[in-house]
């Protein structure tokens, strides 16, 4: 019988909309939400004509707990059942539509396969998975965690975070406090990954002011001097703390991208060059001058962003964040390029590839479709979230790049995003002959039209304009 995957990403369902009273921390928009409701519908009238032959894979950071507010203290990891239970239920709350569509798939019997990401890691502690299960009902069901992939005989899907050394979660010592609050025991400290450390600490607190920092994604080195720009004063009370955790993080993965056993990490392990350069111009930013002529302790900071422009933005401010931006852009110079992929997934997909014919990963936010030498597919599910791409011109070092760059920023700063950001939902869609061979499998845009359409990165470019 013919075998067909749908699989989707880094939905990030959670956070409270924005309002006339300030910016909120929802990831995945109204439309966006809407437009999964409608592809989970496309999907459900797939699996009726094909119920036993379709699963449907949510791959990675379905629900974003690291977006949701409280009142309760805000941790890179919810070790709190039932803190994390409460978190879970509100973002319920806030999408009643996309887990009502998700019933309805499932009444067809088809599968529904769904897998950890670094952003919905509390989804496996015991409480907050029962409930999880509750709000799905009765259906055909499986989850996936502790480090473990899917995989349908040629075809593996991961979300992929275990190759990025700052969002790498920590699975030997998470089972371990799971295995003891499954028992009623309090749970020992679990590790916490950079990149979420750097989104409580850093990114959400600046996001209550300038709503446009939750689209830069994923959280690493790249976003740093920006994140500094933006707001010295919390870049200077925590860009010591990122770079000890990304220390010790840095040495859990191999030379081909493979994670090592998180409890032999080294505590003061070298960071790669490149990563090194970003804190360090971080530092910079946030100092307003250069590293060299300042005393490591000095943490004399300059306003933030939104304050220090408040009557207008002035020419130097611009040839900073001209600055901040080409830094962040050269580190993702191939965020929009289709079929090519940063090294740091890239090479373990090829080493995935070598007893696969299908290697699919989500994380990135970047839908990805590239053919491995040695005839394999790599293809990447891309995001649910809003994309933001930087435009060409305000990147030019010129008189009318400085004006570009000058609108730009006025919108950044006035949190006028609509012109900026852009919904491209994507997914993958693989076709397997009797669960063997593949017959087909590539990524698609689901359109305003509720349809598939083809991904490429032409169309890409389009869509983001």
């Amino acid at each position: 019988m013919r075998k067909r995957i749908l699989v989707v990403s880094d939905l990030h369902l959670g956070g409270t909309p924005g309002s006339d009273s300030g910016v909120g921390f929802q990831m995945c928009s109204t439309e966006g939400q809407l437009r999964l409701v409608a592809f989970f519908d496309w999907a459900t009238a797939q699996a009726q004509a094909q119920p036993q032959g379709i699963d449907l894979v949510i791959a990675g950071d379905i629900v974003d707990f690291i977006a949701e507010e409280s009142d309760e203290v805000s941790n890179p990891l919810t070790l709190d059942q039932e803190q994390a239970v409460r978190k879970l239920d509100a973002i319920f709350a806030r999408t009643p539509p996309v887990w009502s569509a998700l019933g309805r798939f499932l009444a067809t019997g088809a599968g529904l396969v769904l897998t950890i990401g670094n952003h919905d890691v509390e989804l496996c502690l015991p409480r907050v998975r029962q409930r999880l299960f509750e709000k799905l009902g009765p259906g055909r069901i499986e989850f996936l965690y502790d480090n473990q992939a899917l995989n349908y005989g040629p075809v593996l899907i991961e979300h992929g975070n275990r190759y990025d050394r700052w969002n790498a979660v920590f699975h030997e010592p998470l089972r371990r406090a799971r295995s003891l609050l499954s028992r009623g025991l309090m749970a020992p400290v679990v590790p916490v990954q950079p990149g979420s450390k750097l989104v409580v600490d850093v990114i959400n607190p600046i996001k209550r002011h300038l709503a446009f920092v939750d689209l830069l994604k994923p959280e690493r080195a790249g976003v740093l001097p920006l994140l500094a720009f933006l707001c010295p004063v919390i870049w200077l009370h925590s860009g010591h703390a990122i770079r000890e955790v990304l220390r010790a993080a840095v040495r859990q993965h191999d030379q081909a991208g493979e994670p090592l056993d998180p409890d032999r990490i080294a505590n003061h392990a070298e960071m790669p060059f490149e990563d090194e350069k970003m804190f360090r111009a971080a530092f910079e930013f946030a100092l307003g001058h250069d590293l060299d002529q300042v005393s490591a302790n000095d943490t004399r900071a300059r306003p933030p962003f939104w304050e220090r422009n408040q009557r207008g933005i002035n020419d130097l401010e611009l040839k900073m964040l001209h600055r901040a931006l080409v830094a962040l852009v050269a580190r993702h110079k191939l965020t929009f390029a289709v079929d090519r992929e940063d090294p740091e997934y890239l090479v373990p997909a090829c080493e995935r590839a070598r007893h696969f014919k299908i290697v699919v990963f989500g994380h990135t936010h970047l839908v990805k479709r590239v053919e491995l030498d040695n005839g394999a597919i790599y293809l990447n599910t891309g995001t649910w979230a809003d994309l933001m791409r930087m435009p060409p011109e305000a990147l030019e070092n010129t008189q009318d790049g400085l004006d570009a760059l000058r609108v730009l920023a006025s919108d950044l700063l006035g949190n006028r995003l609509d012109h900026w950001r852009k919904l491209v939902p994507t997914f993958a869609d693989i076709q397997l002959d009797h669960g063997e061979s593949v017959e087909e499998a590539d990524v698609w845009f689901f359109d305003e039209k509720r349809q598939p359409a083809k991904v490429d990165t032409s169309s890409l470019h389009r869509r983001l304009a």
